[in-house]
């Protein structure tokens, strides 16, 4: 076996610049289209501030919708998740307003 063997790239493209060949992607001739990058030591996830982007929601009514059983049920529920979360109502209660646009549009 030659010095290194397993960590050289044997493919028939020539490699990425700065790719690491383990074993694993040598043996299953694993496609890594990205290069290695030693982690940042002076980055701190808990510093980078994301932009929390809040988006008014409202109650909304049954008048919109089909008059079936179930799409009145579920105007319930989404009014309810509404009042219950109001910080998060967008990612909380996504759930029911897609079930509503999906299946109750008149």
């Amino acid at each position: 076996m030659t010095p290194g063997g397993p960590f050289k790239f044997r493919g028939v493209s020539t490699p990425y610049i700065g790719s690491l060949n383990t074993p694993d992607v040598v043996k299953y001739k694993i496609p890594i289209p990205f290069a290695f990058v030693p982690p940042n030591p002076k980055y701190n996830p808990r510093e980078h501030n994301k932009k929390k982007i809040t988006r008014p929601i409202e109650l909304i009514s049954a008048g919109n919708f089909k008059i079936e059983k179930n799409c009145q049920k579920q105007i319930q529920n989404y009014n309810k998740c509404v009042r219950n979360n109001k910080v998060d109502a967008v990612d909380v209660c996504a759930y029911y307003l897609n079930y509503l646009n999906i299946n109750c549009k008149k």
